[in-house]
């Protein structure tokens, strides 16, 4: 179903959607864009791919393809794209098979994937509560390995906290 169809479908007015806020606290780095829409907090991006530095998890970022983009997530179940002029969902990941498994696993080798940025840790196990997903034997050794919660020092308390918290809201 196209976007415009869906939100006449839901007798969603088209002529204003909302306001797209750029730069919000949240993602300042990320170059990110926000609007809600249907009661969703819709966040939108530019295509890019990530290189990280040892002791951060704020990544270098340099333009890239929908499909470098999808190698750069947090999940296969969150690297799904929608294109909007073919109007098909493109997964280069697997993510739509791991949906239906119930599977939480990364898109590149989990050690790599968390090593980038540990707080993708937290998520996997958030999103496993969440969804009622299976964590990947991949994803339980990794979450298993003590250098990587070692790793788990270069995220900020604040950020830690937010993502524990949003765990016990599942």
């Amino acid at each position: 179903v196209k976007f415009m169809d869906f939100l006449k479908m839901n007798n969603v007015p088209t002529h204003s959607i909302g306001q797209i806020m750029a730069n919000p606290d949240k993602s300042k780095n990320l170059q990110t864009a926000t609007t809600k829409a249907l009661g969703f907090e819709l966040d939108f991006v530019g295509l890019r791919k990530e290189e990280y530095s040892e002791g951060s998890r704020i990544p270098i970022i340099t333009e890239a393809s929908a499909e470098e983009d999808a190698l750069r997530r947090d999940l296969r179940c969150n690297a799904l794209f929608y294109n909007i002029c073919s109007s098909q969902v493109e997964d280069f990941t697997g993510g739509i098979k791991d949906i239906h498994d119930k599977l939480i696993q990364t898109p590149l080798e989990a050690v790599k994937t968390f090593s980038d940025d540990p707080l993708r840790m937290l998520r996997a196990i958030r999103f496993s509560l969440k969804l009622d997903f299976e964590l990947s034997n991949e994803v339980i050794d990794a979450l298993n390995n003590s250098q990587l919660v070692q790793r788990l020092q270069i995220v900020s308390r604040g950020r830690f906290q937010q993502e524990v918290i949003k765990c016990f809201e599942v």
